[in-house]
C-alpha cells in the first residue's frame, strides 16, 4: 500500500546507523541526529501501520489520515491522505490561523459612542453617534446609556445615528441546518440592523433619557436619495456626522478573546462571525476572499484549482471537504509562525486533562500520557456520522508532530476510540 513507502524509506536511510547493512549512498550527507530522528520516525511509523491495519469497526473509506514530523521536517505516515471528506468542526483550524495572520495577533473589535452638538440643561441639541462592528463579545448597550446619562443627557433632541459594519442577521450557511445557528443565542452586533436599534433605544428608556422616535436613522439615511445611489456618499454623509464628535464611550475586545473559545468550546457562532469579519475587512480592502487569498499565497494552495470545498467558517455545512493532507499543511504553516503557534499551543487548543482547558476533548484521553502534550481541535458531525480530529503533539523523543484524522460514515464513539489511540501512539 502507498502509506508503507514513508516506513520502506525510512527502514532504508537507518539500516546503517542501527548495525544493519549499509544500502550504498542511502545515508549520505545526513549527520547523526538526522539519522536517529529517521529511525524514530520508522517506529513510530511502524506502530501507526499497525494501528491502522488491526483497526476494528472501522473500514478503508471511514478513515483518512496524515502526520507530519514538524522538528525532523518530514512525513511520517499517511492514509488516504488525499481523500476529500467533511472536516466538520476541525475547519475552524483554518478559519483561525487565516484571521490570525490576516488580521494580526493584537487585532481588536472596537465600538464606540460618541455625541455632537451642544448640552444645555440636560438637553443634547445634536447627535448621537454608535459605531458597532460585528462584535460577537459585545453583549449589552447598558454602559452606552449609561456613558450618555453619565453626561448630564436626559433628552436627545436631535437625531440618533448607527454606523454598523453588520446590518444583517448571521445564518449558518444554506447547506447546514438553520438551528446550528439559533437566533435566539446570537450576539446584539449579530441580530441585525432592526435588532440592534431597538436594543439600544431599549436601553435609552431604562435609562430615563427621551429621543424623537421618527428621526432615528442609520448613516445612509441622511441624504437618503443620494446616499442609497453611492455607498461613498454614505461613507460621506455619516463622516460629515462624526466629524468633531466627543467619544463618551468605548467597548473593544481582542481577536485572540473571540478565537479561544471559538476553539475551544467549537463556537459555530463565534467562527461564522469571524469569518464575516475577515472578509469584511480584509475582503473589502484587497477586493479578494480571504481565506482563498491565504490559501494561495500563504499555503500555496490554489483553491480555484483544487478540489476543496468551502462553505462557512465553521464546518457546518455538510458539503465542506478538505483533506488530512491539507489539514497537515496548515499545521505545519502554522508552526512556522511562532506567535501562532505559541498561542495556539498555550491558550487556544483543547488539550487533555487542563480543567477549561479540556474544551470539547471533555474525558477524552484524561488518564493517558497524552496529558499535557496533545493540543487539539475537534470535529463532529453526528448526522453523517462525520468525526476529526487534528493538531499538534509532542513525542517522548521532544518532537512535535502535526496529525490529522477525519473519519466518516461511522459511529462517532468508535472514530473517537482510533483518534485517541492514535494520540497515544504519538506521544510513546
Amino acid at each position: 500500500m502507498r502509506h508503507l513507502l514513508y516506513i520502506i524509506l525510512a527502514t532504508t536511510l537507518c539500516l546503517g546507523s542501527c548495525g544493519g547493512k549499509q544500502t550504498g549512498e542511502d545515508t549520505e550527507g545526513l549527520d547523526s541526529d538526522s539519522i536517529v530522528d529517521l529511525a524514530i520516525d520508522t517506529l513510530m511509523a511502524g506502530r501507526l501501520e499497525g494501528l491502522v491495519s488491526h483497526k476494528v469497526r472501522m473500514t478503508d473509506e471511514q478513515l483518512s489520515l496524515s502526520v507530519y514530523d514538524l522538528t525532523a521536517q518530514q512525513p511520517i505516515y499517511a492514509f488516504r491522505e488525499q481523500t476529500l471528506v467533511p472536516p466538520a468542526s476541525c475547519l475552524k483550524l483554518l478559519t483561525a490561523v487565516a484571521a490570525l495572520k490576516y488580521m494580526g495577533m493584537n487585532y481588536e473589535y472596537h465600538n464606540r459612542l460618541s455625541i455632537k452638538g451642544d448640552v444645555q440643561h440636560g438637553i443634547l441639541y445634536g447627535s448621537v453617534i454608535l459605531q458597532a462592528e460585528d462584535d460577537p463579545l459585545f453583549e449589552s448597550f447598558e454602559g452606552f446609556a449609561q456613558a450618555i446619562k453619565g453626561a448630564g443627557i436626559r433628552h436627545i433632541e436631535g437625531d440618533i445615528v448607527y454606523d454598523l459594519a453588520r446590518t444583517d442577521t448571521l445564518k449558518a450557511h444554506a447547506s447546514a441546518k438553520s438551528w446550528d445557528i439559533p437566533y435566539n443565542k446570537l450576539p446584539v452586533l449579530l441580530k441585525g440592523e432592526e435588532r440592534v436599534k431597538r436594543e439600544f433605544m431599549a436601553q435609552l428608556t431604562a435609562q430615563g433619557i427621551k429621543f424623537k422616535q421618527n428621526p432615528v436613522f442609520a448613516g445612509h439615511d441622511i441624504a437618503a436619495h443620494e446616499a442609497e445611489s453611492s455607498p461613498l456618499r454614505r461613507r460621506l454623509a455619516i463622516d460629515m456626522v462624526q466629524c468633531g464628535s466627543t467619544l463618551l464611550a468605548e467597548d473593544s475586545h481582542r481577536l485572540t478573546d473571540v478565537i479561544t473559545p471559538m476553539l475551544l468550546h467549537s463556537s459555530n457562532i463565534k467562527a461564522d462571525a469571524l469569518i464575516w469579519h475577515l472578509n469584511h475587512v480584509y475582503g473589502r480592502l484587497y477586493e479578494e476572499n480571504p481565506l482563498h487569498a491565504f490559501m494561495k499565497y500563504e499555503l500555496d494552495t490554489d483553491y480555484a484549482e483544487s478540489p476543496l470545498v468551502i462553505n462557512d467558517g465553521s464546518g457546518l455545512s455538510p458539503d465542506n471537504r478538505l483533506t488530512t493532507d491539507f489539514l497537515i499543511c496548515l499545521l505545519r504553516y502554522a508552526y512556522g509562525q511562532k506567535p501562532i503557534f505559541r498561542y495556539l499551543i498555550g491558550e487556544a487548543l483543547p488539550t487533555p486533562a487542563t480543567g477549561e482547558r479540556c474544551g470539547t476533548l471533555d474525558v477524552r484521553m484524561a488518564n493517558t500520557p497524552c496529558v499535557g502534550k496533545v493540543f487539539c481541535k475537534t470535529g463532529t458531525l453526528v448526522t453523517i456520522g462525520g468525526s476529526g480530529l487534528a493538531g499538534y503533539a509532542k513525542g517522548s523523543n521532544r518532537h512535535w508532530y502535526a496529525f490529522a484524522i477525519l473519519n466518516i460514515d461511522m459511529p462517532v464513539a468508535d472514530a473517537r476510540e482510533f483518534q485517541d489511540k492514535l494520540c497515544r501512539e504519538l506521544v510513546r
